[in-house]
């Protein structure tokens, strides 16, 4: 399997958002929105989106190997499955996966092999893509349960900020080093994440996410078209998404059929 295009399935696996038909341009404040207000809008919102089907995506990934452009949908059921499927050539699907609270499995239809393990397997190959609620947050504009709860419980964590951003930071309680941070910040007009950062300095890991355009379906809102830059262990990737459909509360097919045929592989390299 070409190495450019793992780091596609995975890139585009931790930094998937969606869009559709009406640009939230017009419904923009003329004043800054307050604290409060922030933070209600993005948990009303969280609430809504519980089934999310991303129908088009166009997407170009960079890397110091060069430029490669995809094709991709992406289906979420909220706490429980997220499925990707990506093509490269003729809309012809590529790769497929399913990944689910405890575990993932990944089809390589071009070299028909298959994967399947633990979600933490993910760690050792792809860094911080081990937490099935993080991947949702991302895929969703979601801010993450813990940050969610500090914010409401003490608005002064946005007040003080005129940008309104907040950075909570994960120390280990015996030695008080920071483990990780992540980092949340608010567009001061409609309300909505703009931008996630999360550090871990001890994997030499820094992944950020722009939402640059925000689309509106059925009252709910998700990103339009965002850029992530991910860098792990001295090697930065660069995507670009565009959304062009998305939808929510539909149905959509969630079995996983592998055919006969394929070859089981032991480990995510060999796919």
């Amino acid at each position: 399997m070409n190495y450019n295009f793992k780091l596609v399935l995975i890139v585009i696996i931790m930094a998937m958002t969606s869009c559709k038909v009406k640009e939230l341009a017009g419904k923009r404040d003329k004043m800054i929105i307050n604290a409060e207000k922030i933070v209600k809008i993005n948990q009303d919102n969280q609430l809504k989106l519980r089934t999310v089907w991303i129908k088009k995506i166009r997407g170009r990934y960079y890397s110091k190997n060069g430029e490669i452009q995809f094709r991709a949908n992406i289906r979420i059921i909220k706490d429980s499955i997220i499925i990707a499927s990506i093509g490269i050539d003729f809309g012809i699907e590529a790769i497929r996966a399913y990944i689910k609270k405890d575990s993932v499995t990944i089809i390589n239809r071009f070299n028909k092999t298959w994967y399947s393990g633990a979600t933490s397997q993910l760690k050792d190959k792809y860094g911080f893509i081990y937490n099935y609620f993080l991947l949702e947050d991302l895929l969703l504009m979601g801010i993450g349960d813990e940050i969610m709860l500090e914010l409401k419980a003490d608005l002064s964590l946005l007040r003080d900020d005129p940008d309104y951003c907040y950075v909570h930071k994960l120390k280990d309680m015996e030695t008080g080093k920071i483990i990780s941070m992540e980092s949340v910040c608010f567009d001061v007009f409609t309300g909505y994440l703009k931008e996630k950062t999360i550090e871990v300095p001890g994997y030499n890991y820094k992944f950020r996410i722009v939402y640059t355009k925000y689309m509106e379906e059925s009252t709910s809102v998700l990103a339009s078209e965002i850029e992530a830059r991910l860098r792990y262990e001295g090697t930065e990737h660069r995507l670009l998404l565009f959304y062009d459909k998305w939808v929510i509360e539909e149905e959509f097919p969630t079995k996983m059929k592998i055919s006969r045929s394929y070859r089981r592989v032991d480990r995510l390299t060999d796919l």
